[in-house]
């Protein structure tokens, strides 16, 4: 009697904890080679047309909050890597860090917002640079000084449709895209002159204070999925793998390779009303840009197998892992009167003058085996007005290397769990 009660008890512990962990199937196969779809653990069933229809809807909605998070700007993270051509500050180079830390909180929830989401981004750049015994008076720095951080506090809203957002991104390319407006706040935190009065006619880098009130950005984008291509997974290199199923080994196979181009385009305004007073009257601060950012991420479908002494199990349902993700972010000054230079006797940049009206980046991230947060970066690019707050009259080609983290696009445990 007591032996029949515990054996009842523990086939009850069992599927608790199955049905805790989403424990509902455990394929496996002689020779996973030979079959890449398993069958539903369960007999397919007619459905109401209605509910598929809902479901797929609720899918493209998921889709969408989880593309708008994924392809935010990365953070990036380098030290003592930077590298430039042309420098125009007080301070000695490389950094002993450069960062920017740049990371959305999202509000998003298909089933209540739709295809409506929300981003908070507390946003932040700074820069560590390395003592400079001459400067400032030539009393010299007394510890590794930040020099005027920059604080860009900002939200964002994005808004598509189902017209819009498709169940298929390889077909028109105009299909899923979006609209955006992203306001944000920009300062250096100081309270200096924002005219240097030792060297006259220069700006204050030191300490100058710094501040736009509200910066706008006005957005459309859209993404374009190119057709995967199969991997040479018969190779005899793998036939010879699953030919030995020894308990305890662990395989995975390369399917398939997966490419998506991000693109958006931005008008960014700075009001009038907003802006800094005295960079605004002299015309040596931006006030207008457009700006195209392009997103090219290329993701590899893996399917993991183990294997129990006879058959190969799978750990899990085959599944997309980003792994290459390649940026370039282009940003071109639209202000008709642009001046750069001596503010006493400033240089009138003309509008095609690309020297400086033109910031341009290209970012390579290369994600930490299947980690969801963590890459290694490259970067190298030419900024006509460096993007560090009051350090604007700088121009300057540069490279940086360094670790970035992003909300890269890897299945959650419970998305590819398959026992």
């Amino acid at each position: 009697m007591y032996r029949g009660y515990y054996l009842l008890l523990l086939i009850t512990c069992v599927y608790s904890a199955i049905d805790a962990q989403n424990i509902t199937c455990l394929y496996c196969y002689e020779n996973p080679l030979e079959v890449f779809e398993p069958e539903n653990c369960a007999a397919d069933e007619i459905v109401d047309d209605q509910l598929v229809e809902e479901l797929n809807l609720r899918l493209l909605q998921y889709d969408f909050h989880h593309t708008l998070r994924k392809i935010h700007q990365a953070s990036t993270f380098s030290s003592f890597t930077n590298w430039k051509k042309k420098n125009m500050g007080y301070q000695k180079k490389p950094y002993i860090l450069d960062a920017d830390v740049n990371v959305p909180i999202a509000i998003q929830g298909p089933r209540r917002l739709g295809f409506n989401t929300f981003h908070f981004v507390p946003r932040f750049k700074f820069r560590i640079f390395r003592n400079d015994e001459d400067f400032p008076f030539g009393n010299g720095d007394t510890s590794y000084p930040v020099r005027t951080p920059s604080a860009i506090p900002g939200a964002a809203y994005y808004i598509s449709s189902k017209r819009f957002w498709k169940e298929n991104p390889e077909g028109s390319n105009f299909s899923n895209m979006y609209i955006g407006v992203y306001g944000y706040h920009h300062s250096n935190g100081q309270d200096g002159p924002e005219l240097d009065s030792l060297q006259v006619g220069e700006v204050n880098v030191y300490n100058g204070s710094f501040g736009e009130n509200v910066i706008f950005d006005f957005i459309i984008g859209g993404y374009k999925e190119f057709t995967s291509f199969q991997h040479d997974f018969m190779n005899p290199k793998n036939q010879t793998i699953f030919n030995d199923p020894s308990y305890g080994n662990e395989r995975t196979l390369k399917l398939s390779t997966r490419k998506e181009l991000f693109w958006r385009m931005t008008y960014e305004w700075h009001p009038e009303s907003l802006a800094n007073e005295i960079f605004d009257d002299l015309d040596i601060l931006a006030r207008r840009r457009v700006k195209l950012d392009l997103t090219y991420i290329v993701s590899q479908t893996l399917w993991d197998l183990f294997a129990d002494g006879s058959l190969w199990c799978q750990l899990s349902h085959e599944q997309s892992y980003e792994k290459w993700r390649h940026e370039l972010n282009i940003a071109y000054v639209l202000d008709r009167s642009y001046k750069r230079g001596n503010y006493l006797n400033p240089d009138d940049v003309g509008f095609g003058n690309l020297k400086r009206r033109l910031n341009i980046n290209y970012t390579f991230h290369y994600v930490i085996g299947r980690s969801q947060f963590a890459g290694i970066f490259a970067q190298i690019g030419y900024l006509g007005s460096d993007e560090y707050n009051i350090y604007f009259n700088d121009s300057y080609v540069h490279f940086r290397m360094g670790l970035s983290t992003a909300f890269f696009d890897q299945p959650q445990r419970t998305q590819y769990s398959s026992f």
